[in-house]
């Protein structure tokens, strides 16, 4: 069986132009989390429960360095949420595990702004880089595929 390692991974998001820019040297770590909106119900005539499935919702999350070019993550991200005409709207994402060779697992799809996310993050004394934290909410699906 082959392991994944934690700290392998591609993470490319569209930056203001729509072109899919690595930001994998930035993120020093990321989570992908589904839900799935599911209930149980019982009836009159069986003890046991039934379940039925909603729909499938997620969240990425992000801890990336800060920085203050314009064109790394940090910049993007304050463009994306300060921006007096660009701000907002969808971005598209793309997960490469353990990286972009073949036999990869890529994951494709759509994110919003929605959750939360720091400008700055400072700590008297530190001599450590600042690190920032973004939660996207998934919008629409989220397409599996294994690289060629």
């Amino acid at each position: 069986m082959a392991v994944v390692v934690a700290d392998e991974g591609v993470i490319q998001i569209d930056n203001a132009s729509d072109a899919l820019q690595d930001y994998s040297t930035d993120v020093d770590s990321w989570q992908l989390a589904l839900n799935i909106n599911g209930s149980t119900y019982h009836t009159m005539s069986n003890r046991w429960a039934k379940a039925l499935e909603g729909g499938v919702g997620g969240t990425l999350t992000l801890s990336y360095l800060n920085d203050t070019t314009a064109t790394e993550l940090a910049g993007i991200v304050r463009a994306w949420m300060l921006h007096a005409t660009a701000k907002g709207g969808a971005r598209s994402v793309r997960l490469q595990v353990p990286d972009a060779t073949s036999g990869s697992t890529q994951y494709d799809f759509e994110v919003r702004l929605g959750g939360n996310a720091d400008l700055n993050q400072k700590t008297a004394g530190a001599g450590d880089p600042e690190k920032l934290s973004l939660t996207l909410n998934v919008d629409g699906a989220i397409t599996a595929s294994t690289i060629a």
